[in-house]
């Protein structure tokens, strides 16, 4: 049973990783798209410039560069990036 009980606590651990890791993606993604909408906007603008875009990128497998270019997209005066946040 000992094996057994291994076994399931590995795939179990194996099987949740690439659902957080689509869950992290899809948080980034449904904030990005928020920019654009009036009502989400201001909600959007804390998830990047807080701790919530650094913990779901990391979960997410983006490396500092990938992180910076997602931010250097959306700009703002806020991260000192560009103009481009709408």
């Amino acid at each position: 049973m000992n094996a057994a009980a291994s076994v399931k606590k590995q795939y179990a651990v194996n099987g949740l990783k690439p659902k957080a890791k689509n869950l992290a993606e899809a948080i980034i993604l449904q904030s990005l798209e928020d920019l654009w909408n009036p009502e989400g906007r201001s909600a959007s603008r804390k998830f990047f410039r807080g701790n919530g875009f650094k913990i779901c990128a990391e979960v997410a497998g983006l490396d500092t560069l990938e992180q910076f270019r997602v931010l250097h997209l959306i700009g703002g005066r806020s991260n000192g990036r560009n103009t481009r946040i709408h």
